[in-house]
């Protein structure tokens, strides 16, 4: 039988005694080492080689190669921090540390979402630039592009000076860097402008140019007149979002921070990625109207006899008959005719929705209301639908008759009146197509000189001529009539050099110089010297603001009355009524307007006002405008066969209707005329 005898005692090996006597020993050995100078003895950790495999897009490659270089030199610098297995106590140089190897980790996630951030940004920006860009079946920007940021315009010295008339200076244009608090509700509109001694401080550009300097030493931003004659920013016609994209970036400034983020930008001003490539992009609505629908009605009107031939003179107008064709041509092709689309209804023509919601903007607008609800706007098109419906209860009311303060007459037809909605709809397309239409065309005459010796002024048969003057480079327009348009029996040659209009001596009609109907034009040859001829064969009045020395904005020549209406009482205070021709002025030598807007001896030009003169340059019969009848124009002799037009202007009035009062003011007699209406008390007089 076996077993287990007393006494037995067995010697086990001491297993954890040795590890420890071992670890003792290593860890004697590598301090003696230490001593002895012999570290490079110790073992170095293998790379640690990264497991990531972003996917740039092609526009960030260079990016990735950059920010995969950094993390693999990171890697190769603590590869022995980055060794789990490495401690303290083993032949391996350093020891683990989970501070670098966060660091590391978070490098890796940080490129795998750059990579993806890229791939989303560049696949955003390309479904934003076609938007952008994208047209509608009338080859019109579907999206409104109004509010997409454009780059600044930097305001330099030439273009405040090009706008400087004579005896201007640079503090006349302060509007254009400061704005006056107009062009954002925010104020970002507000800058002041660097001065030292009284003196404008400038920055030179690589190129020459000044660029005027702000308090805060930066250089300033543009701003402009836009239509309504309101500052507003500066376009550049450049989008930022383009500009941002297509900037090269440098791949030195793209690096880790400290703790592993991707960031871009000069030492002391980096920003993350995600910031520096945002996919914030503005966000793109729908155009309330994919097209002008009033435009595209009226560019469908025609007429057999547009024009019609005046007898004696050699011009050819528009007549009340041509007129009042239009209208029943847009009222027509405007409608609403019930009785299409199997009897719901349909609009006569497929820009009709369009229009009408258009139209609907309009009245409401001059109502007072800017932001209105979609059902008052369906009320309204319901209203113009409705035409020149009779009510069947009440024979004698129409049923989609205007509000009293809407009514009035045509503007564009002679004899037609806004009675109902679908009458203010015709009146907006008619206004479409008389923006694109003169209303008289002066041929070029065969030139008799001043022989017209007993000329008629018939007052009662005179005719009025409407004109678009373009005020601003936007293509903005506004109105000035002539009234009492009277062809002469024989056109009239005056050699005669362009003669200026000095605002500072405007005091009556004989200081009024020659104004063409593009302003630009005319600030131009304001300077003077030019030589040409004046050639014409009618005569009319016209309203003159002293204030400019140019032709009066939106004044409307009221024949039955023989008035003329302004837009405010400040503009009827400054006009000056001037008896004149209607014709052309032909330069002698097209280079002396070069010369005048360049400021140089080569008649070299830039810029879109280049691009206004050449037009009209190009126009062999001249430059189209008014030259009044005055001392400065025409000889004592010459004066003579003029007389009445000259008596005349003494008879014409001034009016402006504010809150339904009437003033009118007569241009030689010091009482304000009421004529049944209740007069402004206190109305100043200008005799002219």
């Amino acid at each position: 039988m076996g077993g287990f005898t007393s006494g037995f005692d067995p010697k086990i090996f001491d297993f954890a005694g040795h590890r420890l006597k071992k670890q003792e020993l290593k860890l004697r050995e590598r301090q003696i080492n230490k001593r002895l100078g012999e570290e490079d003895k110790m073992k170095q950790s293998a790379v640690q080689k990264s497991q990531i495999d972003p996917k740039f897009p092609e526009k960030f490659m260079p990016g990735q190669e950059e920010l995969l270089r950094q993390l693999d030199q990171y890697a190769a610098t603590h590869a022995n921090e980055l060794n789990h297995k490495n401690t303290a106590t083993d032949d391996i140089e350093g020891e683990f540390n989970p501070d670098i190897y966060s660091v590391y980790r978070n490098m890796e996630r940080q490129t795998m979402l750059f990579s993806e951030h890229t791939a989303g940004y560049v696949t955003d920006y390309k479904a934003y630039h076609d938007k952008v860009y994208e047209l509608d079946d009338f080859e019109n920007n579907t999206y409104n592009l109004d509010l997409i940021e454009q780059e600044e315009v930097i305001l330099t010295k030439k273009m405040v000076e090009e706008r400087m008339g004579e005896g201007e200076n640079m503090d006349d244009y302060s509007w254009m860097w400061n704005a006056e608090g107009t062009a954002f509700d925010d104020g970002k509109g507000q800058q002041t402008a660097l001065k030292i001694d009284g003196q404008y401080q400038y920055e030179t550009g690589p190129n020459g140019e000044q660029y005027l300097l702000g308090k805060n030493g930066k250089p300033l931003t543009s701003y402009e007149l836009d239509g309504n004659n309101e500052v507003v920013q500066t376009k550049s016609d450049i989008y930022k979002f383009e500009s941002i994209y297509n900037q090269e970036y440098n791949t030195d400034l793209i690096k880790f921070d400290i703790k592993g983020n991707i960031v871009y930008g000069e030492e002391g001003s980096e920003t993350a990625f995600y910031n520096k490539w945002s996919r914030d992009f503005t966000k793109l609505d729908k155009k309330k109207y994919s097209t002008n629908g009033l435009y595209e009605i009226s560019n469908g009107l025609k007429f057999d006899l547009i024009r019609d031939e005046n007898i004696g003179g050699t011009n050819s107008y528009l007549t009340a008959e041509s007129m009042n064709g239009l209208w029943d041509q847009a009222a027509s092709n405007s409608s609403w005719n019930p009785n299409l689309n199997k009897g719901e209804g349909d609009w006569q023509s497929q820009f009709g929705t369009i229009s009408s919601m258009q139209v609907a903007e309009m009245i409401l607008a001059e109502q007072g209301n800017l932001k209105p609800s979609d059902g008052v706007k369906k009320e309204i098109i319901r209203k113009i639908q409705l035409g020149n419906s009779l009510n069947p209860e009440n024979p004698e009311e129409l049923l989609g008759e205007l509000p009293e303060e809407l009514k009035r007459s045509s503007a564009h037809a002679p004899g037609k009146k806004l009675e109902t909605y679908q009458d203010y709809m015709t009146e907006m397309i008619l206004e479409q197509w008389k923006a694109r239409h003169a209303s008289v065309d002066i041929k070029n005459p065969t030139v008799t000189g001043l022989e017209n010796k007993d000329i008629l002024f018939d007052w009662e048969n005179a005719g009025l001529q409407q004109t678009i003057i373009n005020v601003g480079a936007e293509g903005a327009t506004a109105n000035n009539d002539m009234g009492y348009v009277t062809q002469l029996d024989k056109d009239v040659n005056l050699d005669r050099p362009w003669r200026p209009t000095d605002i500072e001596q405007l005091n009556d009609y004989n200081d009024v110089g020659f104004q063409s109907f593009d302003p630009s034009l005319t600030k131009i040859l304001q300077q003077g010297g030019a030589q040409g001829e004046v050639i014409t064969g009618t005569t009319g009045f016209r309203a003159i603001d002293k204030r400019t020395g140019q032709l009066m904005h939106n004044a409307t020549f009221d024949k039955s009355t023989g008035s003329y209406v302004f837009a405010d009482a400040d503009a009827a205070e400054n006009a000056i009524i001037v008896f004149g021709f209607d014709g052309y002025w032909k330069a002698k030598d097209a280079d002396d307007i070069r010369k005048l807007y360049t400021g140089d001896n080569e008649g070299n030009l830039e810029n879109w006002e280049s691009i206004t003169i050449e037009e009209i340059l190009a126009n062999d019969k001249g430059i189209p405008g008014f030259f009044p009848i005055n001392s400065s124009t025409l000889s004592v002799r010459e004066l003579k066969a003029y007389q009445k037009g000259l008596d005349k202007m003494k008879d014409i009035k001034k009016v402006v209707i504010e809150d339904g009062n009437r003033r009118e003011i007569a241009m030689g007699d010091d009482n304000i005329i009421n004529d049944g209406w209740n007069g402004f008390p206190g109305a100043e007089i200008m005799t002219v």
